[in-house]
């Protein structure tokens, strides 16, 4: 009678260490998944941010176009925005199509270095991009044709 109950009692010990492996295989991969949907949801934040940052440099440069129709801010400006401590900002290029049309580009994003100045050409962490196609630039304000933008 005493061998059948260490017979039961190592059977319940194996037992309960499947069990406990299970629970750790279970736990560990849940781990993954959580760790990969909250870099997930990160990047989807930074890249909306960097959306509305192109839209916003969009909208500026279209302002500018309008009361200096030869306005050119170089493709080196770079508006900066500390947000959450880190660089954010956008980077606008306009290019003349001919006659009164321009063609306003704006990156907006988040820089991988703040620690150098900002060349215009650097690449960035994260990066959206808005080209729009503005036309009746110098136009009297009523032939104006409403602007539409895409993403690039």
């Amino acid at each position: 009678m005493k061998q059948f109950n260490h017979v039961k009692r190592g059977q319940a010990l194996l037992f309960v260490f499947f069990l406990l492996l299970m629970v750790g295989i279970l736990a560990g991969a849940l781990a993954v998944v959580c760790e990969a949907e909250i870099k997930t949801r990160s990047l989807e934040r930074d890249g909306l941010i960097a959306f509305y940052l192109a839209q916003a440099g969009i909208e500026g440069a279209k302002i500018e176009l309008i009361n200096n129709p030869s306005w050119d801010p170089n493709l080196g400006t770079f508006y900066n925005l500390p947000l959450l401590g880190i660089e954010w900002g956008c980077a606008i290029d306009v290019i003349s199509v001919g006659g009164q049309q321009r063609d306003i580009i704006c990156r907006g994003g988040k820089r991988k270095s703040t620690v150098i100045p900002w060349s215009g050409t650097e690449e960035l962490e994260i990066e959206r991009r808005i080209k729009v196609r503005v036309q009746g630039i110098g136009a009297p304000p009523a032939s104006q044709v409403p602007w539409t933008w895409q993403e690039i």
